[in-house]
């Protein structure tokens, strides 16, 4: 199972023989059960077995209610996931196997070095895919076509909506909606736009939300950031329009009181959320505890670059949720972990292999059991698992 969610779900199974009674489910009824994506889906699947409606009444009310809640939490939490690609891969393999089981080895042989039995192969698994397995990843994953190039995405921090920045650029010109942003309703069936804008006329770069959720903050190429009132229908409150270049990072502070960024021209910078003014002391917001911290310029992340660096080496940094570590990606195709804070370049490292380019972002999981890292001219999404520290 999945950490993060699943590791909930196992608190409260580990308790009940509900975990028995999952584990006795045809995989058709697994799925159904894991790819549940609102309350009423959820206990659909519950009430589609016998064995699992009789044990979920064993359950507390608030433990019920805590279950359906972290069943449905897939749809904002993709580490809670595992126990559906699990599934879809054994049902795969069970596809495979139900096609195979008449051949003599030889002929199971003759697949993988046959091209035409290798084509014919690939082309049934095409059509099972589409018309069996497809339909289960599009419900467990819906899509909003944005019809532009996206660079930047952010979860509210309820779950509840989805921002996504636009633009970008690959050598291809600018695109129509450069500068524009979407707000899309994560608890809803196609991720529906509920709300869109534009005030800049270049690419975005990042946005988030204010851990209150009462600010959307959007950084552009165009050296501004702009400040969204979420609870008034998204009206512009403020710029941030001191940068001498265009945006690259930015984080709010935990009071959702400031915001801290960086830019091109490797700037570090402090605003006011209430109304976008530039904080030009520094030293006020010393003793800040910062929600996030991405930025790659800032006192605690001063040991990540390495010497001789250009300002371009690194390009992403993440704290862990935990406040124990911060990850960098590097220009080197690395992605290292520090002690956090890093304020020496003599601190320690843990260094992951992988990429083959430089990668161009990073991020911890939810419960910092796992770590995503982007890829860039390798064009590769990585997982790494965390593991506890050798003795």
């Amino acid at each position: 199972m999945g950490a993060g969610a699943t590791s909930g779900v196992q608190e409260v199974i580990d308790e009940t023989k509900l975990n028995d009674a999952l584990s006795k489910l045809s995989i058709d009824d697994k799925l159904k059960f894991w790819t549940t994506v609102s309350e009423s889906d959820a206990k659909e699947a519950i009430n589609g077995s016998d064995q699992m409606k009789s044990e979920f009444e064993k359950l507390s009310e608030e433990n019920q209610e805590k279950f359906v809640t972290i069943i449905t939490k897939v749809k904002t939490d993709p580490s809670a996931g595992a126990p559906f690609f699990e599934l879809a891969d054994e049902k795969g393999k069970a596809w495979l196997l139900e096609q195979t089981k008449e051949m003599s080895p030889e002929e199971q042989a003759k697949i993988d070095t046959d091209p035409e039995k290798k084509k014919e192969m690939m082309d049934k698994y095409r059509v099972y895919f589409t018309e069996e397995l497809k339909p289960i990843y599009k419900k467990i994953f819906d899509r909003h076509d944005t019809d532009t190039m996206a660079r930047a995405v952010a979860w509210s921090p309820d779950g509840a909506m989805l921002g996504v920045g636009l633009g970008g650029s690959v050598g291809r010109g600018k695109q129509k909606k450069d500068g524009a942003f979407l707000i899309l309703d994560a608890q809803s069936k196609g991720l529906p736009v509920i709300h869109e804008a534009r005030d800049s006329k270049q690419w975005i770069s990042d946005v988030k939300f204010s851990p209150d959720k009462s600010t959307f903050a959007v950084g552009s190429h165009d050296n501004k950031i702009y400040l969204y009132d979420v609870a008034n229908s998204f009206n512009l409150r403020g710029r941030c329009d001191k940068h001498n270049s265009y945006i690259t990072h930015l984080d709010f502070s935990a009071d959702s009181s400031h915001i801290q960024s960086n830019c091109g021209a490797y700037e570090l910078m402090f605003y006011n959320v209430a109304d976008g003014s530039h904080n030009n002391s520094p030293s006020s917001v010393k003793n800040v505890d910062w929600s996030t911290w991405t930025c790659v310029l800032g006192w605690p992340v001063q040991g990540v670059w390495p010497d001789s660096s250009d300002g371009t080496d690194i390009n992403a940094t993440h704290r862990s949720n935990n406040g124990r570590y911060v990850a960098a990606a590097d220009d080197f195709g690395n992605v290292k972990i520090f002690n956090y804070p890093c304020v020496s370049k003599s601190n320690g490292h843990v260094a992951g292999k992988g990429h083959s380019s430089h990668v161009t972002n990073v991020r911890f999981s939810a419960d910092d059991q796992f770590m995503y890292t982007n890829g860039g001219n390798d064009r590769s999404i990585m997982q790494w698992k965390i593991l506890p520290k050798r003795s």
